[in-house]
């Protein structure tokens, strides 16, 4: 069940939205950035993209990450947006010329539990691991937002193998089958 935050207020209860983390594994620049209101370093999760790495602190007002909507196959592409970059950047623009740095790379998301005063890390909890299959800039000359878009890791197990039973033969080259079913689509009549 879920409440919106509108209802939860009328009610009069308070809205507690967790800090969540982001790792996006860009080759020779990665991101670690959290929502939390200083920068962590985290220690002991036995999470090696997470252990001694620094998570730069970023305004929620700032960055962004879209639903995560779940499904039998996946989940859906989710995006993650960083706005209020001072442009242009050409070290921003370097890394999105550049495929090889980012497409296809790791990302992840997690969120953090807190005590019960909500000024201490309790767990941090995983919630999204996916590859990223699209980054982009949009924007003015004076503030531009860099867009990533992160595909499920099962996008990238099921993709399409490109094969049919055509091919056969470069297994077994005495199977004809490849012929057969072609002179059939054709209308022969005879092998």
């Amino acid at each position: 069940m879920t409440f919106d935050p509108a209802t939860l207020s009328m009610l009069g209860a308070e809205v507690v939205r967790p800090p969540f983390l982001a790792w996006l594994d860009i080759d020779g620049d990665p991101v670690r950035a959290t929502t939390w209101e200083t920068s962590l370093r985290l220690t002991g999760t036995g999470d090696p993209d997470l252990d001694g790495q620094l998570f730069s602190a970023i305004s929620p007002t700032m960055g962004s990450v879209s639903a995560v909507k779940r499904a039998t196959g996946g989940s859906d592409t989710v995006t993650a947006l960083l706005s209020g970059i001072v442009g242009p950047d050409s070290d921003l623009l370097n890394v999105l010329g550049d495929e090889t740095r980012w497409k296809g790379r790791v990302a992840r998301l997690w969120f953090l539990t807190l005590n019960a005063a909500g000024d201490r890390v309790g767990a941090v909890v995983p919630y999204y691991t996916g590859r990223m299959v699209g980054f982009g800039i949009s924007g003015s000359a004076k503030q531009q937002t860099a867009k990533v878009e992160i595909e499920s890791y099962l996008a990238s197990l099921t993709s399409a193998s490109n094969r049919t039973y055509l091919d056969q033969s470069d297994f077994d080259p005495t199977d004809s089958s490849a012929a057969l079913t072609l002179a059939v689509a054709n209308g022969a009549k005879t092998g």
